[in-house]
């Protein structure tokens, strides 16, 4: 989607509505940013170390590769991958279970500093816990 910069004044039901048009991948980087925003408002201005660990929570793959790596799982569970298309599947889960690594990392070093629980940050944060985390 190409991205165009225009200046407007939109309430947040317009904000939301243009939400609603994101790709599932991109809304969820979206999230994850104005997510980060909120957090960096609450708690004034962060220090530095603080905000970059906040980038590295934030890290999202390429929207292309997102997208692949989606393309990818629909077709390992209808059963029509290729060995080619099993390789490029077996990397792509490679590389976000690592990119899902140093966001935990970055997730646990930052509760550290906080002084709180990494759930506690979670739900500071307003990011979701896996299932058995709950």
């Amino acid at each position: 989607m190409p991205v165009v910069q225009v200046e407007a004044r939109l309430s947040p039901a317009d904000l939301l509505r243009a939400a609603e048009q994101l790709e599932p991948e991109e809304l969820d980087s979206f999230t994850r940013s104005v997510v980060a925003l909120r957090a960096a408002r609450s708690a004034g201005v962060l220090p530095e170390d603080e905000a970059d660990l906040l980038l590295r929570i934030n890290e999202t793959p390429d929207a292309g590769a997102a997208r692949r790596y989606v393309q990818l799982i629909k077709r390992r569970r209808a059963e029509t991958l290729t060995p080619e298309e099993l390789a490029e599947l077996l990397a792509f889960t490679g590389q976000m279970e690592a990119l899902d690594a140093r966001r935990l990392e970055a997730l646990a070093e930052l509760a550290q500093k906080r002084g709180i629980t990494l759930r506690a940050l979670m739900q500071q944060l307003g990011l979701n816990q896996p299932r058995g985390a709950r």
